[in-house]
């Protein structure tokens, strides 16, 4: 399961991420966090192209680590809905 949490900066997205995190029932999730992925990535770039190579990112880990059993959280700003539907589809295609 991936279930994905966007919003916009300083909305609280991480902070309740982190709380379900907390949950029993989510002990065994994976966490991905946008600053994170930018750290780990050394993406500094904020223009367009580069917040969606950061979503891109994010999404690439997150269908990995659910092809190999890991639930996933996922915590990030991710403005462009076109990008978030294909992604939607990419992971219905995935599961059939």
């Amino acid at each position: 399961m991936i279930y994905w949490l966007t919003g916009q900066p300083g909305s609280g997205k991480t902070t309740l991420a982190k709380s379900i995190m907390e949950l029993r029932y989510f002990s065994d999730w994976f966490h991905i966090d946008g600053d994170d992925i930018r750290e780990l990535f050394n993406n500094k770039d904020y223009s367009k192209e580069g917040r969606m190579k950061n979503i891109q990112l994010a999404q690439h880990l997150a269908q990995y680590l659910h092809s190999k059993g890991q639930n996933v959280l996922v915590s990030l700003v991710s403005p462009y809905k076109e990008q978030r539907e294909l992604f939607k589809v990419k992971l219905e295609n995935a599961i059939k």
